[in-house]
């Protein structure tokens, strides 16, 4: 079915978005190479959201925790 249809679902990474999607897959009404999503925050938004959250795993030691344990090297 690829490239018969397209669709775009803005903010589609939250629960609504994927709840869509998923039936839309499973009704085979589209397939997944068909599906496109689109947040309503922009990138420098949820970029400062990710680095804040970085910066605070690693100042509580989270981030070297998670480190050792999935990691047998260092991923800093």
């Amino acid at each position: 079915m690829s490239g018969s249809r397209k669709i775009g679902i803005i903010g589609g990474a939250g629960w609504l978005g994927v709840a869509i999607a998923s039936s839309l897959i499973k009704a085979g009404a589209v397939s997944e190479s068909d599906l496109s999503f689109r947040s309503r925050r922009p990138a420098g938004e949820r970029l400062a959201r990710l680095n804040a959250a970085l910066k605070s795993i690693k100042a509580d030691g989270t981030y070297d925790m998670i480190n050792a344990k999935y990691f047998p090297f260092s991923i800093q």
